[in-house]
């Protein structure tokens, strides 16, 4: 059964799949995937694989999580952040990627290409 709104997970139960996720407060909407391969987890966001691997044993995803908290950057690791991520198909996903690649060639400068950098929407093209 799907997680709803209200319910509840662990933080360091990281669930592989699609997602539509925002990397801060007015930041874009971009398609990440959170795949794994072999015994590591790996992030990529826009198409592009992120740099790090991180191993994808509970205890060892557990750990670094604890690690994160005791640091007081929890909600900066990108494991974490997958726990504010909307769960969305791989047709939802290949669409946004899709717009990502057209922004590519159309405006290189487009919000959903700098997902860490927030909206500023008066340097959005328009659409009309």
């Amino acid at each position: 059964m799907p997680l709803g709104m209200n319910q509840s997970r662990h933080i360091w139960e990281i669930d592989p799949g699609y997602y539509s996720m925002r990397f801060g407060k007015k930041c874009p909407r971009v398609p990440v995937l959170l795949e794994r391969v072999e015994d590591e987890l790996v992030i990529t966001v826009n198409g592009v694989e992120q740099g790090e691997r991180y191993s994808a044993d509970p205890d060892a995803v557990a750990d670094l999580i604890a690690g994160t908290m005791i640091e007081g950057t929890a909600n900066l690791h990108p494991l974490v952040k997958f726990h504010w991520g909307e769960k969305i198909t791989k047709r939802e996903y290949d669409h946004l990627l899709s717009v990502v690649a057209y922004w590519q060639k159309r405006n290189p400068d487009h919000p959903i290409l700098h997902p860490m950098r927030p909206v500023d929407l008066s340097k959005v093209e328009s659409l009309w």
